[in-house]
């Protein structure tokens, strides 16, 4: 349907979801529209955009050891010169993040903390990830 604005919105049945782009506008000027014009394709349960958020989380459950130990949060304690030594202070307190880090470093990461870790890693992704795309909303 085109708008009084210049918009064209392409809506697809119950099912369906349009392949690429939904908001179009034409230019007079140039006598085209601003993206390919999309088809209406059937649902998929794994979407680009799922792809994406669960692979995000998992690459975050992954390099959180990594990021942990090149952070100086080591298995053996906070490493010497490290970024986490600069940021130990006498006042650390338990249950802190730093602390929670430094357990982290010793003895891993729990199970728990993985899946809330890679959890809130694709939400982000997953909501945040339209933002980044070069289609304008309706």
């Amino acid at each position: 349907m085109l708008n009084v604005d210049g918009r064209c919105i392409l809506k697809c049945y119950d099912g369906y979801e349009p392949s690429g782009c939904h908001v179009l506008r034409y230019s007079l000027s140039e006598g085209k529209w601003n993206h390919d014009v999309p088809t209406c394709e059937r649902k998929s349960l794994m979407t680009g955009k799922t792809v994406l958020a669960v692979g995000t989380g998992l690459v975050a459950v992954f390099a959180t050891p990594v990021v942990l130990a090149r952070a100086g949060f080591t298995a053996a304690g906070v490493a010497a010169g490290s970024i986490a030594a600069m940021l130990q202070t006498p006042f650390t307190a338990a249950g802190s993040w730093f602390a929670l880090s430094q357990s982290a470093g010793v003895v891993g990461t729990a199970l728990t903390t993985k899946g809330l870790v890679g959890t809130v890693t694709g939400a982000i992704t997953y909501a945040t990830s339209s933002k980044f795309s070069n289609c304008e909303a309706e």
